[in-house]
């Protein structure tokens, strides 16, 4: 399985028309097709959170988004605990294994 670098352009602006007027986005990101749509919320202007998923690695070039998380597994209890951290509800621990600048 080798997923596109992009999502295609017709994806991308149903997105785009879908999370118009919301308050924030949630993208999950584990490729580079999940992070085009992570890059497009961004370029909305729609506060844009991140789920990193089995490689943080793709997420790190989405820009500056207003909250990130990641997890290493596409299991419930994984997206559970996202989701937790991302609310505050729990405290994210952990180190990423790869560097990331400034």
């Amino acid at each position: 399985y080798q997923p596109d670098s992009d999502a295609p352009a017709r994806e991308l602006e149903s997105f785009r028309s879908r999370i118009r007027g919301a308050r924030a986005v949630v993208v999950s990101v584990a490729n580079p097709y999940g992070a085009s749509f992570a890059r497009a919320a961004l370029k909305s202007g729609v506060p844009t959170y991140v789920v990193s998923v089995l490689s943080p690695a793709f997420a790190l070039d989405v820009g500056a988004v207003d909250g990130s998380v990641a997890v290493y597994n596409f299991c419930q209890e994984s997206f559970a605990a996202a989701f937790a951290v991302l609310s505050g509800a729990m405290e994210g621990k952990g180190v990423l294994p790869i560097a990331r600048s400034p």
